[in-house]
């Protein structure tokens, strides 16, 4: 082992004669909230409302006299509030260039599409989530092959196929709920969200397939990094966004504490004061300002997916996407990973169990072809090995 956001701003208003509400609507668009012109002088309705309260009834918008002269107007208020909010811009992704991202495989079948990373010739690691979708079904491992088009007329490709739910190895902690700190309940939370699939059909290694480092010791803090993946909604090639890495208390705090993000993992996020730097569109004229923060449109991808620390000697496998906020493309709240570096050691004691699984498995056949009469007689087998 080697070891749905609209493009543009925010929050900022929109441009004169775009976005403008249909007549009769309300600028929120509630159709309960229709502009009228007001009413004449005389007019009166047998069912006015009481002093204070709205036509509706709603003693949150209060009806009042118009405003004096000297009194901030509207726009003015507008101005005020739009001066107090952060600026949310979008980063989007680019299309990887030819070579780069050679670890990354997607994995599919009919009904299910996730990602992974070669870690070594004969092992992709993903998500406990990805592979749980796919436990007794048969299901495709495409290295290689950037553009998901044809993948098997492509000549860098290399597909194998898992037939045997003995090569799925998932963590026996993997836990899928709700997590009740955030969005109501609705926010999804996984834990312990990992794992491996077993290639037996050994990939061969070139330009274009290559196994990814894990990392040696825990991610530093204010990491460059990158996230891969494909966004297919979109697009059927393969996606790369520059990020940056930080670690589980800084991406707690920006999570408002939440409490289920802990040393498991670490998170993406494109701070407002690396957001031109780390951007790969056009940023126009936005300059470096702690005020601008902006959004990951990819919302970390599809399930496994991967974010990878770029060091001098390349990049280096850190993450296995977990989840997003539920409103990830109107929100700046970083994207959760699973910490490889925090699953190293279960990594590798998973592999390795599953080598001895295989060398027993072929004693044992080898055991019952010699003396078919003794087969799965247990008490014989301990005789027999020694």
């Amino acid at each position: 082992m080697i070891v749905s956001t609209k493009d543009g701003l925010v929050g900022q208003t929109a441009p004169e004669g775009e976005n403008a509400p249909a007549e009769g609507t309300s600028p929120s668009g509630n159709p309960e909230a229709i502009a009228t012109s007001e009413p004449e002088q005389n007019s009166l309705s047998d069912n006015a409302p009481a002093e204070g309260t709205s036509p509706s009834g709603n003693p949150e918008a209060i009806v009042t006299s118009a405003p004096e002269q000297n009194s901030p107007t509207d726009n003015e208020a507008n101005v005020e509030s739009e001066e107090a909010v952060d600026y949310f811009s979008v980063c989007l992704p680019r299309d990887v260039k030819s070579g780069e991202g050679p670890f990354v495989v997607a994995i599919k079948n009919n009904n299910t599409f996730c990602e992974g990373s070669i870690i070594d010739v004969n092992w992709v690691l993903t998500s406990a989530y990805c592979l749980s979708s796919l436990v007794g079904s048969h299901f495709q491992v495409i290295a290689g092959a950037h553009y998901l088009v044809d993948p098997s007329k492509q000549d860098d490709s290399q597909i194998r196929t898992i037939t045997n739910d003995t090569y799925i190895l998932i963590h026996a902690n993997y836990t899928n709920k709700a997590n009740s700190e955030g969005s109501d309940g609705k926010q999804k939370f996984y834990s312990h969200n990992v794992g491996l699939i077993y290639v037996k059909n050994s990939f061969y290694f070139s330009g274009y397939v290559q196994p990814i480092p894990l990392p040696v010791k825990a991610c530093l803090d204010d990491g460059h990094g990158k996230t891969y993946g494909w966004q297919l909604h979109k697009s059927l090639m393969l996606k790369t966004l520059d990020v940056k890495i930080i670690d589980s208390n800084n991406c707690k705090a920006l999570w408002d504490d939440d409490s289920d993000i802990d040393s498991n993992h670490i998170c993406t996020h494109i701070p407002g004061d690396k957001g031109p730097w780390l951007c790969n569109n056009d940023m126009g004229d936005v300059t470096s300002n702690n005020s601008v923060s902006y959004i990951d449109p990819t919302c970390g991808g599809n399930a496994g997916s991967a974010a990878v620390l770029v060091t001098p000697n390349g990049e280096v496998l850190v993450g296995v996407f977990n989840y997003a906020d539920i409103d990830c493309g109107e929100t700046v709240r970083p994207i959760v990973y699973t910490s490889t570096f925090a699953y190293i050691d279960w990594i590798q004691e998973e592999i390795e169990k599953f080598f001895e699984r295989l060398r027993a498995a072929a004693n044992k056949r080898k055991i019952n072809a010699l003396h078919p009469r003794h087969n799965g007689d247990e008490s014989f087998l301990k005789i027999f090995s020694a």
